[in-house]
């Protein structure tokens, strides 16, 4: 996690990326012994990630309510980054229905219908 953390580090500096990043939401530590306890106090488990990619409004949001990234063209989310809120199961079938309807829009996007399915 340490090594990921420098990598990113070094790939925000990037001259080419500075346009697109706004800086990190919580900045971690310079010197190697933070950074190493920034790691352990940031460091969290799950089995899903999920909830990530908000929809809404290009102000407060990710996507549009057809999952398109805002300022991104030709990228869409189709997962569970899209749900507001972690479902109380398994997530399996919630995923395959926002992949579904998102593919969707992008046949409608394209003009093409889902005949046959």
């Amino acid at each position: 996690m340490l090594a990921a953390l420098k990598r990113v580090r070094a790939m925000v500096e990037q001259p080419s990326l500075q346009k697109y990043f706004d800086g990190f939401v919580v900045k971690p530590p310079e010197d190697e012994a933070a950074q190493r306890s920034f790691v352990r106090r940031q460091l969290r488990t799950t089995w899903h990630y999920s909830c990530t990619t908000r929809m809404g409004r290009a102000s407060d949001s990710v996507c549009d309510p057809r999952g398109r990234v805002y300022g991104v063209g030709k990228l869409r989310v189709a997962d569970a980054g899209l749900m507001p809120e972690v479902v109380g199961g398994n997530i399996n079938a919630a995923c395959m229905m926002i992949g579904d309807r998102i593919g969707f829009f992008i046949n409608e996007d394209h003009g093409e219908t889902r005949a046959g399915i």
